[in-house]
């Protein structure tokens, strides 16, 4: 497929010198365990449970020690990302909506479960490979 394409349908397009910028700023927050400006305490810990069954902790780091939180609260604080913020948390909020009936956040399901619910919303908007 066209790269161009693909880019054009991502949920977010950066440039290298923005993302370069976040990367910096972002590795700047995680080192100072900075507080989240665009998510709260549970929107963060579902987004740091989805990135860690994607980009898991093996015998290299995943994504959560890598920062991803810190990069993405970074990008979606910019003011041109509102409607991007937006459709994230719309994202989010429709995962939770197909939880277990005792569960309330996707952190806190079993990897078991949270590998079942990634899987089976991988070709949505929110889950689909360029969706960030």
């Amino acid at each position: 497929m066209d790269s161009a394409v693909v880019a054009k349908g991502s949920l977010l397009t950066l440039s290298l010198p923005a993302i370069l910028s976040a990367c910096q700023r972002s590795q700047l927050a995680l080192e100072q365990g900075a507080e989240f400006r665009v998510f709260d305490a549970e929107t963060a810990a579902d987004l740091i449970a989805i990135a860690a069954r994607i980009i898991p902790t093996d015998d290299t780091p995943g994504a959560t020690e890598a920062g991803v939180i810190y990069f993405l609260d970074t990008i979606f604080d910019e003011p041109k990302r509102a409607s991007q913020l937006a459709s994230l948390k719309e994202g989010l909020l429709t995962l939770r909506e197909q939880l277990p009936p005792d569960g309330r956040y996707f952190y806190e399901l079993d990897e078991k479960q949270q590998d079942l619910l990634l899987s089976d919303n991988e070709q949505t908007p929110f889950l689909s490979p360029c969706a960030f």
